[in-house]
């Protein structure tokens, strides 16, 4: 039992090392192919909101349930493998950031002008894509901005963070009105 501890405990670590430093970079967090480019086909479908004010204001809300699947899953390898500072374990929160982004690059192209590899996946001659280029169709464009997003705020989140903080923690742990 120790030895197969021990090789699993090497393999993990030769993993470990062989993980590119950039999420976009790393294809185990990617869908299939044709599952991801199912995804950016989604031109969504309106829903009702589920608020108390949506509600009495009768607005309505186009919800995108493949992108949402596709984020879904691309938030979860990069958790399960990058494991990094900023990612909430709350995966139908965390997930927003990207399905926003895919949803604001999404562009139609001409299927003329598309890649042959994208064809199968026209509607009325037109194919939704970030980029026509194989095999992500700029997906990974919207892993690297999603990326940029985590670190930038983990490094605001970190700069915010003075000595001064625990000190008025402290004063505010010794104050009576607050010690049961």
């Amino acid at each position: 039992m120790s030895d197969n501890n021990v090789t699993t405990r090497l393999q993990a670590l030769a993993q470990a090392a062989q993980k590119p430093p950039r999420w976009k970079d790393c294809a185990e967090i990617y869908s299939p192919r044709d599952e991801k480019i199912k995804a950016l086909q989604d031109v969504g479908k309106v829903v009702a909101s589920r608020t108390k004010a949506g509600k009495e204001a009768n607005l309505k809300l186009t919800k995108y349930t493949l992108i949402e699947k596709l984020a879904s899953h691309i938030y979860r390898k990069i958790k399960d493998i990058y494991k990094p500072a900023g990612l909430t374990e709350n995966v139908s929160r965390g997930k927003h950031a990207l399905v926003i982004d895919i949803i604001n690059y999404q562009k139609a192209f001409d299927m003329a002008d598309v890649r042959i590899e994208f064809h199968p996946f026209n509607n009325q001659g037109k194919v939704l894509l970030i980029n026509n280029k194989v095999p992500w169709a700029g997906v990974d464009q919207s892993i690297e901005r999603f990326q940029n997003h985590i670190e930038d705020s983990v490094r605001k989140k970190d700069t915010q963070r003075t000595p001064d903080n625990g000190l008025r923690c402290a004063a505010i742990m010794l104050d009576p009105k607050y010690q049961n």
